[in-house]
């Protein structure tokens, strides 16, 4: 062995010098006094070296992180825990919903007696007003309680973002609130906005009022920062029960003196052809042009003003939603040859300004809903107009 090793020894010595002689050091000390300094002539190289280390000093990282996890990289957690109690999710961001503020109601401290509750304390069972406690519900810093019974609340409605209803003074003694939110603002909205227009027939409008709705159930949802009321089984009531009514079974059919008017009216637009007509005179005429397709004439005998709910002109004639197709235009012909058949209508005076035309388009059927259809005065020529969302 001791052989073998030497032999490797001098093997390797002879092949590869492992001393450093003087006439070595003198050949260094030549070269280096006979090399002149050189520019570089760029930089790509030291760069992609710079580039390639730190790539992999990247990936390194990156490997270390996945095993090891040591940081998350923006990852969104979209698992959801659910619950009984987690509510809609309209309930956890009421300030996402564009002008709720606007169309608050105030809780006037000194309008009272108001019906309140205390939402630490109120239990199932329990009956503020005439409307029973049904459930409760907490979830993180907010407390859901849902009241059912019957009321009638007569309001505001605005549509400008998402429905919502501005109860007038009395119905607001009528409805429950939280303790704390007495001197505070609340928007109201609906469980079902959509189906609630849907069901009158409601479609695009900003804003509209007297309107009086039957509710059947309220969700209050109630936190220290905000509170909110959704009213659930929603449906519209035509008339005011205190109001005045007269019944009269002339048909819709115009007559030859209203005829006339209508006819002069069709080609003139001219409100002041409308004066000291009676309200079942428009409602005649109204079902008359719809009859005959006049989209002018309809459009012109509905009221119009900022507080209407009428579209504007442009879009009325122009936004496909308000477009009528061949279907609705044949429903509304069906619809006038079954007015043709009704014997009597009865007039529902809501106010001196407001009167809805009640009747019954299957008269056989004692059992069947009367319609009903609004009409207003024109406050400022005291015309009376046909009502937008006019049918209920």
């Amino acid at each position: 062995m001791d052989k073998q090793l030497n032999s490797v020894k001098n093997q390797f010595k002879k092949e590869i010098p492992v001393s450093f002689t003087a006439s070595d050091k003198q050949a260094v000390l030549q070269k280096i006094n006979s090399s002149k300094p050189h520019k570089r002539s760029h930089i790509l190289p030291s760069s992609l070296t710079a580039i390639v280390y730190a790539a992999l000093l990247f990936a390194g990282f990156v490997v270390a992180n996945d095993q090891l996890g040591l940081i998350e990289f923006g990852q969104e957690d979209t698992s959801e825990v659910t619950s009984p109690s987690t509510p809609p999710p309209e309930q956890d961001n009421l300030s996402g919903i564009p002008d709720e503020e606007e169309y608050s109601t105030y809780l006037e401290a000194d309008d009272g007696p108001y019906q309140t509750f205390d939402p630490q304390t109120i239990e199932v069972g329990d009956v503020i007003g005439e409307m029973k406690v049904t459930d409760v519900k907490k979830h993180d810093s907010k407390i859901i309680v849902t009241f059912e019974g019957k009321k009638v609340l007569n309001g505001e409605l605005s549509d400008e973002d998402v429905l919502m209803l501005m109860p007038d003074e009395k119905s607001l003694m009528n409805i429950p609130f939280a303790q704390n939110d007495i001197g505070g603002k609340i928007p109201f909205f609906f469980q079902d906005s959509e189906g609630f227009k849907k069901d009158l027939g409601i479609g695009k409008f900003s804003y509209a009022e007297g309107f009086n709705i039957n509710v059947n159930e309220i969700r209050y949802t109630y936190s220290s920062a905000w509170s909110r009321i959704d009213l659930g089984g929603v449906n519209q009531l035509p008339f005011k029960f205190d109001s005045a009514s007269k019944t009269t079974s002339d048909s819709i059919r115009l007559s030859d003196e209203l005829l006339n008017i209508y006819s002069k009216y069709a080609k003139s637009l001219n409100d002041k052809l409308l004066k000291g007509l009676e309200p079942f005179d428009i409602f005649r005429m109204y079902f008359h042009t719809q009859n005959e397709g006049n989209s002018e004439v309809q459009y012109a005998l509905y009221i119009k003003g900022d507080h209407s709910g009428t579209p504007s002109r442009e879009e009325f004639f122009n936004d496909p939603f308000f477009a009528e197709d061949e279907i609705t235009k044949e429903n509304s012909k069906k619809l006038y040859q079954k007015l043709l058949k009704v014997k009597s209508f009865e007039e529902k005076e809501i106010s001196d300004n407001e009167t809805v035309i009640m009747f019954k388009l299957d008269e056989s059927n004692s059992g069947a809903e009367r319609a009903g259809f609004r009409l207003i005065k024109d406050p400022e020529t005291g015309v009376w107009k046909v009502g937008w969302m006019s049918m209920q």
